[in-house]
């Protein structure tokens, strides 16, 4: 991995960190609520209408309740009675296609208003829609090469690779930008090609492609460059790549900012799905867009589409990664993103990955096993991992994600497990330092946001 300049591969680097979510102040994966972010592309769910309902017995697909709908006048009662003063009724429209016989869910379903209302809040409307969130389908992900540029990217990526070409590729420091760059590190190598991975650091580089990236992925005599959940709004930072003899492949989730008004970065390549988000009348969300793939699950597309391709399989912990940044950034858990994170959790308790399992190990209680859960995720296995980029060089978690040998995974765990350490001490002390700054101060007579500075703390812990 190329290291920036003033990287120790031995000091103990990085701060401890909450998963990628603390950034907005999440604290795990989003429950899939409707999508709102997309700027003019997304539906804001308006509240049900009271006589919103779907039937336990409507969702497996035995069809309308065999107790026939309730009498007129009669009280709603337990779990199927709505709010006081709602009305209980179902809509024929909500099941319709469904016959006796039709694929069943398992009979954990339970009927009513509350349930009825959870689903519709992550925008369910109808029984078969309800049966593929509930039990989602490896059959039911979407084609790879529905995503915009993803044909030409993995063509691309496939003859570099045949060629002996270096491949540069350009990740985040965070949980999603370096599981993402772990995929496409072991596709490279899956592929044949030498990858040659570098993270940004934190306080030098910031997030994104930084000149400082080109100039040594350049230097390393790489010729084409693939970016992972970022790349989007770096017009300047790829044009010197390509001024340089560098071809970029874009993969990111990002939306373009006001500093992309000019246009997109000047790629091979630019496969975000922001820019066509996939629709079509056989859609589980009824003709609406899926929600957005987190960078990893770009990076997952990417290793889909080219190792289908080249015809060699896709690495083994594709999947486990992908999770590992879909909750750690808390992508809404819809359409791709709840499958990648059903399956992918799976794949994570089973996995052989040495890395992985030596994070496992560290992240657990003493004695527990089992297959891991969003919580596991988000509040273990992410915190440890961002622990190192928080006070600067995510080095040490991305070779913890890439490595095979199992002495160094113990050992990089081992490290990230005491960096996270010192990271909830680091944030103990900006906590006193913040409430300190603000004795004697009457906060209720200030508008807005209080403001405070504390130099002591790395700037990765701090906002």
């Amino acid at each position: 991995m190329i290291r920036t300049p003033s990287s120790d591969p031995t000091a103990p680097t990085g701060s401890g960190a909450a998963p990628d979510s603390e950034k907005t102040g999440a604290s795990a994966a989003s429950p899939a609520g409707p999508p709102s972010a997309h700027r003019g592309s997304w539906r804001v769910a308006a509240p049900p209408p009271a006589s919103f309902q779907l039937d336990a017995d409507e969702i497996r697909g035995d069809g309308p309740s065999p107790k026939g709908p309730r009498q007129a006048g009669a009280a709603p009662t337990g779990i199927g009675a709505a709010p006081k003063g709602g009305v209980v009724s179902r809509r024929p429209e909500l099941v319709e296609g469904l016959s006796k016989g039709s694929q069943r869910l398992p009979g954990h379903v339970a009927p009513g208003w509350l349930p009825s209302r959870l689903l519709f809040n992550r925008g369910i409307r109808t029984a078969a829609q309800a049966r593929e969130f509930l039990s989602p389908s490896l059959d039911r992900l979407e084609d790879a090469f529905s995503l915009p540029d993803m044909e030409k990217a993995a063509r691309t990526l496939v003859q570099a690779c045949r060629d002996g070409q270096a491949v540069g590729i350009c990740g985040d420091f965070d949980v999603d930008g370096l599981s993402g760059t772990a995929i496409v590190v072991e596709t490279v190598r899956a592929l044949g090609g030498r990858p040659v991975p570098y993270i940004p650091h934190r306080e030098q580089d910031g997030h994104g492609v930084s000149m400082a990236a080109v100039r040594a992925l350049c230097e390393a005599g790489v010729k084409l460059m693939v970016t992972v959940d970022t790349g989007t709004t770096d017009i300047a930072e790829i044009a010197a790549a390509r001024a340089g003899g560098m071809a970029t492949i874009v993969t990111d989730h990002h939306l373009p900012g006001p500093e992309s008004a000019g246009g997109l970065p000047d790629a091979v390549a630019i496969v975000n799905p922001h820019r066509l988000l996939p629709t079509g009348p056989e859609s589980a969300h009824r003709g609406e867009p899926q929600p957005p793939l987190s960078g990893a699950g770009v990076a997952f597309k990417l290793a889909q589409a080219a190792c289908s391709l080249a015809q060699v399989p896709a690495p083994e912990d594709a999947m486990a990664l992908a999770a590992l940044g879909t909750i750690a950034d808390s992508a809404p858990l819809r359409g791709d993103n709840r499958i990648i994170v059903r399956f992918g959790l799976e794949a994570l308790g089973k996995t052989r990955h040495a890395g992985l399992r030596a994070l496992l190990h560290h992240s657990r209680a003493q004695g527990a096993d089992g297959k891991p859960d969003t919580g596991l995720v988000s509040f273990q296995l992410a915190p440890r991992l961002n622990s190192a980029g928080r006070l600067g060089d995510a080095g040490p978690s991305l070779r913890l994600l890439t490595t095979s040998d199992t002495g160094e995974a113990e050992a990089l765990a081992s490290r990230l497990d005491a960096l996270n350490t010192e990271r909830q001490r680091l944030s103990e002390v900006a906590w006193k330092e913040a409430s300190r700054q603000l004795q004697g101060v009457d906060a209720s007579a200030l508008a807005g946001v209080i403001v405070v500075r504390c130099d002591s703390v790395p700037p990765g812990l701090l906002g």
